[in-house]
């Protein structure tokens, strides 16, 4: 894998992924990566990560789990 010297805009590509950054925070990572080869490739191998993971963790249904609480005294 290539490494990135931009640190700043590598750390960012989860946030980026996970959509926790702000517009143009996003917009400059993205710019970023669309000109850097290895932000390129560990934002695509953080995708597939995530898909991958999310795939493996159940979803958890917490209304299902509120409704069978008892009701407060």
């Amino acid at each position: 894998m290539r490494e990135c010297h931009e640190t700043t805009e590598r750390d960012a590509l989860p946030l980026l992924l996970r959509g926790r950054l702000s517009p143009s925070e996003a917009a400059r990572v993205r710019g970023h990566v669309e000109t850097c080869a290895a932000c390129a490739e560990e934002l695509a191998l953080l995708e597939r990560s995530a898909k991958l993971f999310d795939m493996a963790t159940p979803r958890v249904d917490v209304a299902a789990i509120v409704a069978k609480l008892p009701a407060a005294p």
